[in-house]
């Protein structure tokens, strides 16, 4: 169960990690920096997959895993 776990989480930063790659290329595309409100907005999601991310390692230690 430790490995379906631990894959469940990389599975789940790599989509995190595409997202805002795809966001820093379509401004690219666009022939223009990120705005400061975009970089905000990637700040919050990765504050966000942070937290989401000590939850469930600290629900895994929880349950044994």
């Amino acid at each position: 169960m430790q490995v379906l776990a631990a894959i469940d989480l990389l599975l789940a930063l790599l989509d995190r990690a595409a997202a805002i790659s795809a966001k820093i290329a379509a401004a690219q595309a666009e022939g223009r920096p990120l705005s400061d409100a975009e970089w905000a907005a990637i700040v919050a999601d990765d504050d966000e997959a942070r937290l989401d991310l000590v939850a469930a390692i600290a629900k895994a230690k929880a349950e044994g895993r």
